[in-house]
């Protein structure tokens, strides 16, 4: 049986991966007086990128990579004319470094205007 081009037994593997990590937030009001949900996020968006502005540097990170290996005796690779190793390899890559610090502060002023993050995990009827 196909679903929307997926067949069913390749839902059956993946559904339960999703029903472990799958999960959303939303915010809720502490209380009547909470100004504006989309007001409170935009004001407390700005404040926090002009306490913690984006400030990428470039990091750099070892990856293990499979590197191919000609091999001078097919004997010596399991009769191939090569094999592969894996071998240390250094990539750089873009950081933000205040991200983490200006998501804490974002959180903290909506926690101040009076809104609290929620987080609660997926049921199956969110995805069909």
């Amino acid at each position: 049986m196909l679903i929307i081009g997926v067949n069913m037994k390749n839902i059956l593997l993946i559904l339960p991966l999703l029903c472990l990590t799958a999960c959303t937030s939303h915010w809720v009001a502490q209380d009547n007086h909470a100004p504006n949900l989309k007001s409170s996020k935009k004001l407390c968006e700005i404040l926090a990128e002009e306490k913690f502005p984006v400030k990428n540097e470039v990091a750099m990170r070892t990856e293990q990579k499979d590197v191919y290996i000609p091999c001078p005796k097919k004997e010596d690779c399991d009769g191939k004319s090569y094999t592969y190793e894996k071998m240390p390899q250094l990539q750089s890559y873009v950081l933000d470094v205040n991200a983490s610090d200006r998501y804490s502060s974002f959180r903290q002023c909506m926690a101040d205007k009076g809104w609290k993050q929620k987080y609660r995990m997926l049921k199956t009827d969110d995805f069909f």
